[in-house]
């Protein structure tokens, strides 16, 4: 459906404010249809993403600010986050060896079972893929890319 019909506007001032709320809404779609998918593993996007990150250092655990710093939400309260993923067993914390007051986070043998069934799930239902080219996906990323360039 066109932005338009979606937002329920005749029109935007140019092409310019168009393309900025086409992001936002676009973005929140996703995440809405995110959210949704991974509520059958009780999961929301935050805590997927944190576990994305510390599964891409498997078998190195991930200091608690790295995980911030990596975030796609930085505004997100990392430790909270984590605290609920330990709740419910999908990882593991040690004191950091070197630094007491750092903790060292890895997923564990749940978490990395769940990361697999979510991957498998995922690889067989590319949304993007089905819908988008890969040149078409590639032009997409290097615009966004461009567009936080400009900072």
């Amino acid at each position: 459906m066109k932005l338009e019909e979606e937002l329920q506007t005749k029109g935007f001032e140019n092409e310019h404010q168009k393309a900025f709320l086409n992001v936002l809404f676009t973005a929140e779609w996703l995440r809405y249809r995110i959210n949704k998918w991974l509520d059958q593993y009780d999961l929301t996007h935050e805590q997927y993403n944190v576990m994305r990150i510390v599964r891409g250092q498997h078998p190195m655990p991930v200091h608690l600010k790295s995980i911030t710093e990596r975030m796609i939400n930085r505004y997100c309260n990392a430790t909270r986050i984590v605290d609920r993923l330990l709740e419910k067993e999908l990882m593991t914390k040690q004191t950091c060896p070197s630094d007491r007051r750092a903790l060292n986070i890895k997923l564990s043998e749940k978490g990395l079972e769940l990361m697999g069934e979510i991957d498998a799930h995922l690889r067989s239902n590319d949304m993007v893929g089905r819908v988008l080219s890969e040149e078409d996906s590639r032009l997409m990323n290097d615009l966004l890319d461009r567009l936080r360039e400009a900072e």
